[in-house]
């Protein structure tokens, strides 16, 4: 009996010293994963650092567009006002033009008026 103790203690013993091994190889590897992991993340920190940040071109590039576009507002509000303003000089033109027009016209009858009845106003030659 005591062979068989001696037997069954070691088939007991075999199985958890193996699996005390595997559990040594998973925590190796483990710790293994988890100083690459922090390598990469710590190469990934310094890559970063090395990149140029763009925010500050990001923020020239915003002011110069931000100049244009106050330039183009100041542009549009001076052609606008200058629109207006030939506007109204064509409105005033065209108002002169009705009134000559009406002018003129009022001539013309005028004249049509005395060429008819121009005999009324020059006296009969007689001779």
């Amino acid at each position: 009996m005591k062979g068989q103790k001696n037997l069954s203690s070691m088939f007991i013993s075999l199985p958890t010293k193996h699996m005390e091994q595997k559990q040594k190889e998973l925590r190796i590897k483990l710790t293994k994963a988890a100083i690459i992991a922090i390598a990469i993340m710590i190469m990934l920190v310094w890559l970063n650092s090395l990149l140029p940040t763009p925010e500050p071109e990001f923020k020239q590039e915003l002011e110069k567009l931000r100049l244009e576009q106050v330039q183009y507002d100041v542009i549009e509000a001076h052609a606008k006002e200058e629109w207006k303003e030939a506007k109204q000089r064509l409105d005033e033109a065209e108002q002169t033009a009705k009134d000559a027009r009406g002018e003129l016209t009022t001539l013309e009858n005028r004249i049509e008026s005395l060429v008819a009845n121009k005999d009324d106003f020059m006296p009969l030659r007689e001779e």
